[in-house]
C-alpha cells in the first residue's frame, strides 16, 4: 500500500534534506523501505518513522519506534532518548485487532491508556509489561494510519511479534509536524534512523548504504 499523500509531499521532503546538505537514501519501493525498517529494529536501532496522517493518527505516524524484545530497549529509550528513569512504562503501539487478541481490555483507537495483557500472550510486549502484565497502550486504527498498518504487517511477518515501542516524535516536547522539525529531532537527539516518506537517514552512514 502507499504512503498517504495529504501532507508532505517526497519532492517537498527532498528539498529540505538537500537545502540541509544531508546524506540519505531515496528508496521507490515502498515495501522494501518498510522491511528494511524492520529489520533495523530487530537489530536494536531506534528509528522514527514519519509519515502523512491525518490529525487523529499523528500519534501513530509520527513517532520513535523500537522493538520492546530488544535487550537493551529500556536504556535506549528512557535512558538516552527520553532521559527518564529505566523503570518508567514504556508506550506500545499495536493494531486494533492485535488489541483484541493481546489485551484483556483494549483501549479506544487512538487512545494512550494503561491495559493487561493477557497472562498467555504478555512475553510479547517483552519489557513494556511489568510482572503483573500491564502497559501502557495505543491502539492504532489502520484504515486511518495506513503507513502504521504496513509497518505492523511487515513486523508481525518478519518476527512473528504483534506490539513495538512507539513514543512521541518531539522536539522541545512538542510532537514533530513537520519534515524540517522532524532533521532537527533526529540529530538532536538518541535515534538511530529517520524514515520520512520514502527517505531513511542514519547516522551510520556505512550501514544507511549496505542495506542491512
Amino acid at each position: 500500500m502507499e504512503p498517504r499523500t495529504d501532507g508532505f509531499s517526497d519532492v517537498e521532503i527532498k528539498a529540505i534534506l538537500d537545502n540541509c546538505r544531508l546524506d540519505y537514501v531515496y528508496e521507490p519501493d515502498w515495501s522494501r523501505l518498510v522491511s528494511r525498517t524492520c529489520r533495523l529494529l530487530t537489530g536494536g536501532k531506534t528509528v522514527a518513522w514519519f509519515q502523512n496522517a491525518s490529525h487523529a493518527a499523528e500519534r501513530c505516524e509520527r513517532v520513535v519506534l523500537s522493538d520492546p524484545t530488544a535487550r537493551f530497549v529500556r536504556d535506549n529509550v528512557n535512558g538516552f532518548l527520553l532521559h527518564l528513569p529505566l523503570d518508567v512504562a514504556l508506550p506500545v503501539a499495536m493494531t486494533v485487532q492485535d488489541a483484541r487478541e493481546l489485551l484483556i481490555d483494549p483501549p479506544p483507537p487512538f487512545e494512550l491508556r494503561s491495559s493487561q495483557a493477557r497472562p498467555e500472550l504478555a512475553d510479547a510486549f517483552g519489557a513494556a509489561a511489568d510482572e503483573k502484565g500491564m502497559c501502557l497502550v495505543r491502539v492504532v486504527d489502520t484504515a486511518d494510519a495506513t503507513s502504521f498498518g504496513d509497518l505492523a504487517t511487515a513486523w508481525e511477518a518478519l518476527t512473528g511479534r504483534r506490539v513495538l515501542v512507539a513514543v512521541d516524535f518531539s522536539l522541545d516536547g512538542r510532537t514533530v509536524r513537520d519534515p524540517r522539525a522532524a532533521v532537527q529531532a533526529f540529530f538532536s537527539s538518541a535515534i538511530d534512523a529517520l524514515v520520512m516518506g520514502r527517505f531513511l537517514l542514519m547516522k551510520d552512514h556505512w550501514l544507511m548504504r549496505s542495506d542491512a
